[in-house]
């Protein structure tokens, strides 16, 4: 489905949608419940979260490797 499709079935603007895309916006779970609809999938199945390993800060300033830090990242998941 192309964005403008998605942006008519969901009734949103194609640059939202492009910029949810991108990462740039944060949609509303009332937005991400119309993409779901426009998508015919539960909202549920829009979110993954992963485990992301963070690397110390201390790294970059040459100091000793710090134990990493684990942080947590949703994403949109696209479905075929």
């Amino acid at each position: 489905m192309s964005q403008e499709a998605l942006a008519v079935d969901a009734r949103l603007e194609t640059v939202y949608v492009s910029r949810i895309e991108r990462g740039i916006a944060n949609p509303t779970v009332r937005v991400l419940e119309r993409i779901a609809r426009a998508l015919r999938v539960d909202a549920s199945e829009l979110l993954k979260i992963e485990t992301a390993r963070v690397a110390s800060p201390n790294l970059r300033q040459g100091r000793k490797a710090a134990p990493a830090r684990r942080g947590v990242r949703a994403k949109i998941v696209r479905t075929p």
